[in-house]
């Protein structure tokens, strides 16, 4: 059996950790859109701006 023949393979069990590392990925993906609904300028979005022009 070829490796191509196992991925393709409909029991070949890698159902459950693709959907949960889809899952991380999604969760990540949402948390990062909504930490930057609040970032209006450059200067909010960068963290290690200086506050004094």
């Amino acid at each position: 059996m070829t490796s191509g023949a196992v991925l393709a393979a409909g029991g070949s069990g890698l159902f459950a950790p693709l959907m949960a590392f889809l899952l991380v990925v999604d969760i990540s993906f949402l948390l990062c859109l909504a930490a930057s609904m609040d970032n209006d300028t450059v200067a909010d979005f960068f963290t290690a701006t200086d506050p004094c022009p």
